[in-house]
This record gives structure tokens, C-alpha cells and sequence, in this order.
């Protein structure tokens, strides 16, 4: 498994950029200004399941290249997680010069082999996983493990994602027995993304919006009665609270308590460390 320090933060664009590549690009230069170490977004084809679930948002082939270019511009990772024929699209990321892969969980069963393939072409390839799945994913020097809250569904059969956890993360499953690196974290806020960094995770992927980012778009039949949910918007931070999360991250190796809170009326990162004391304002 991939070990460096200090943690690396993943900004997941997800449904976010709303079918504009224009916002596509906007959210490449917020990251990096956050400091994230890498920007990530899902290649879903229109019309898809995943699509139909998310407002109808997709990213075309053709958008690859672009973001590309602006990610080099600005000095920062880019990266896919796909969806849909994920063989092709893995041989086609890579041909776009693009050197690391998430397997995002909903696909992990079928992509193990993929996963496994992709290590030979990517310098880094990230699988999410529960602890339950976890024992399926090889061990290898390329992949980075990250885990994922998840409940049972109905049936008994499978996991689903939790969007977001209604309760606090137990990290335990950073035990170097269980082999995980990091959290795919789909908690509200930053007050858990924190604990994770405190607990040792060494990758933080998450979902991350603009200001402007709508929590609701139009129905593309124009349906006033029928508007569409932007469910990544839901659980997704703004840059601010990203840049302030990755700030803290020395203070914590530091030995700083950090929290949430509010000084003077203004949401921060308090860290207390005997008589010293941190803020960080988002």
C-alpha cells in the first residue's frame, strides 16, 4: 500500500459541475487553490443509470482532454473514476496521459480484476471498499485502499453507500491488520474529515461544491412541479471548508485538539494545544 505523508486530500467533483465544463474547469483551480492534492471526477455516460439518478448529469469523452489541460496548467492531479464499460474506459484514460484510477464501490465486485490490470498501467489505482470487502482487494504497492460507510440493503445480498452516515465513524478500521489508507468520506462537514486525519488516514476523498452550486436543478423537460435533485450537492463542502481542513492537517501532526466551532460568529478550525491555540476561518 501507498504510504505518504502528510495526507492527501481528494477533491471529488462528483455531479457538481452540472453538464458545464466551464464549472468543470472553475472547480480544477478552486482545488488547487484549497491546496487538495488531487482533483477527481466521475466519467458517467448520459443516458446511464447513474446519470438518470443524478439529475441527469454526465461528463462526455470530450471533456477528458480539457480538463486535462487545465490540470497541468494549474499543477495538480487529475483523475476518473468510470462507470459503465470501465475496461474501455481505463485503456482511454490512460491514453490521455493520466496516471492514477478509482474503482468507485459500487463497481468494486466486478473490478477487481480491473483494479489488478490497472495497477500495469497507472502509477496509483484507488479502490473504495467496506470492511467486509475489504479481504477481496490483493494487496499491491500501486493500490490505496479507502474505506467507505455502508449499510446492508433489504435483501441482504449487498451493501449500499451511505449518503451521508447517521452516525460517527468508528476509524478501528485503520488497524494495519485490516490493510486500509484512507477514508472515502461521505460525512456532512469537516468535523469528521478531522477525526479521520487524527485517527492516521493518509487519503481524504471528498465531495466538494462551489458557493453557487444549486442543491436542485430544472427537469430537462422544463417540469416546474418535477425539479431534480443534485444529490453529490447535498453532502459536499465548499473550498473554504477544504482549504481549512487541509490547513489543520500540520497542527494535528503537530498534537493540536482540533474542532469545529465558531469564534466571534465565524465558523473555524479551533485546535488547542496547552496554552496555544489555532484558528482557522471558513
Amino acid at each position: 500500500m501507498v504510504r505518504i505523508m502528510p495526507c492527501r486530500f481528494i477533491a471529488e467533483v462528483g455531479s457538481c459541475h452540472l453538464n458545464d465544463l466551464r464549472i468543470a474547469r472553475r472547480f480544477i483551480r478552486e482545488a488547487k487553490k484549497a491546496g487538495a492534492w488531487a482533483v477527481k471526477f466521475q466519467w458517467i455516460d448520459e443516458g446511464s443509470t447513474e446519470s438518470e439518478h443524478n439529475a441527469n448529469i454526465f461528463l462526455p469523452e470530450s471533456w477528458i482532454p480539457e480538463l486535462k489541460k487545465e490540470a497541468d496548467k494549474q499543477d495538480i492531479n487529475l483523475f476518473f473514476s468510470a462507470f459503465g464499460h470501465v475496461d474501455v474506459k481505463m485503456d482511454k484514460v490512460a491514453g490521455y496521459g493520466i496516471r492514477h484510477m478509482k474503482f468507485p464501490f459500487s463497481q468494486r465486485r466486478e473490478n477487481w480484476l480491473h483494479g489488478m490490470r490497472a495497477t500495469q498501467k497507472f502509477d496509483e489505482v484507488f479502490v473504495t471498499v467496506n470492511v467486509e470487502d475489504r479481504e477481496h482487494i490483493a494487496d499491491d504497492p500501486k493500490m490505496t485502499v479507502l474505506y467507505t460507510a455502508t449499510s446492508p440493503l433489504p435483501s441482504g445480498d449487498d451493501f449500499r453507500v451511505l449518503y451521508p452516515p447517521p452516525y460517527e465513524v468508528d476509524f478501528g478500521f485503520l488497524d494495519h491488520r485490516l490493510g486500509f489508507d484512507g477514508f472515502s468520506d461521505h460525512t456532512l462537514g469537516i468535523r469528521q474529515t478531522l477525526r479521520a486525519v487524527a485517527a492516521g488516514c493518509i487519503v481524504i476523498e471528498k465531495h466538494c461544491r462551489l458557493d453557487s452550486t444549486p442543491m436542485w436543478v430544472p427537469h430537462p423537460d422544463h417540469r416546474k412541479d418535477h425539479p431534480q435533485r443534485v444529490h453529490d450537492a447535498a453532502i459536499a463542502i465548499t473550498f473554504k471548508e477544504l482549504g481549512a481542513a487541509i490547513r489543520a492537517v500540520d497542527y494535528i501532526y503537530d498534537g493540536y485538539d482540533v474542532k469545529v466551532g465558531k469564534v466571534g460568529g465565524v465558523r473555524a478550525v479551533v485546535g488547542q494545544k496547552g496554552p496555544s491555540t489555532c484558528v482557522i476561518p471558513f
